[in-house]
C-alpha cells in the first residue's frame, strides 16, 4: 500500500462518525455541534469526539477494543478457518490504537500483568491478521473475492485493490503471451 492510501485511511477514520454520551453540558460550537445536554447521546466526528472526551465532556460509546474483544475474535477466526467473520470498519486501525494505548499505560504504570495482557493482544491480533490474509489471498488466487468482500474491513478492501493492480500488471508483463 502506498503512503497516500494509509494516510487517507487514517483521515477517513478521524472523520468517521462515533456515538457519544454527554457527561456534562457544553455550549454550542459554531458549525460543529449544537448545545449538548448531560445524558443525551450525540454523533460526532471521531477527531472532535476524542478532544471532547479528553476534556471530560463526553464518553465515546464505540470504545476501544479490549483484550477480551481480540481474544473472542481470535477464537472465532480459528474456529471458522476458510470463512471470514465480519469485522468493524477500521478494525485494524482501532486494534493498533488500542494495543499501543494499553502498552503505553502498562509501561507508564510499570504493570507486569498489563504488559502480559498487551503481549496476548499482540498475539491475538497477529493471528487474526494471518488467518484473514491467508483467506483473502486464497480468494484472490481462486478469483472468488466477491464471496468474501462483504466481510472485509475498509483496510482489507484497500489492500485487495492494490494487490489486484499489482497482480494484473505482473501477469501482463510475465505470463500473458501476445
Amino acid at each position: 500500500m502506498s503512503l497516500i492510501d494509509i494516510e487517507l485511511l487514517k483521515l477517513l477514520y478521524a472523520v468517521a462518525p462515533v456515538r457519544a454520551m454527554v457527561l456534562r453540558p457544553m455550549e454550542e460550537i459554531p458549525l460543529l455541534i449544537p448545545s449538548i445536554y448531560k445524558g443525551s447521546e450525540i454523533v460526532l466526528s471521531r477527531w472532535l469526539a476524542e478532544i471532547l472526551e479528553k476534556k471530560n465532556y463526553i464518553e465515546i460509546l464505540n470504545g476501544i477494543l479490549t483484550p477480551q474483544d481480540l481474544a473472542k475474535l481470535r477464537f472465532m477466526h480459528t474456529q471458522q478457518r476458510g470463512r471470514l467473520s465480519k469485522l468493524d470498519e477500521y478494525f485494524f486501525i482501532r486494534a493498533r490504537i488500542a494495543i499501543e494505548a494499553l502498552e503505553a499505560e502498562a509501561k507508564k504504570a510499570g504493570d507486569i500483568a498489563l504488559l502480559k495482557s498487551v503481549e496476548r493482544m499482540k498475539e491475538d491480533f497477529t493471528e487474526i491478521t494471518s488467518i484473514r490474509l491467508y483467506t483473502i489471498f486464497k480468494a484472490i488466487q481462486l478469483k472468488g473475492i466477491d464471496t468474501i468482500e462483504k466481510e472485509l474491513s475498509i483496510e482489507e478492501k484497500v489492500l485487495i485493490n492494490k494487490f489486484r493492480k499489482i497482480l494484473y500488471c505482473w501477469l501482463q508483463k510475465f505470463i500473458e503471451l501476445r
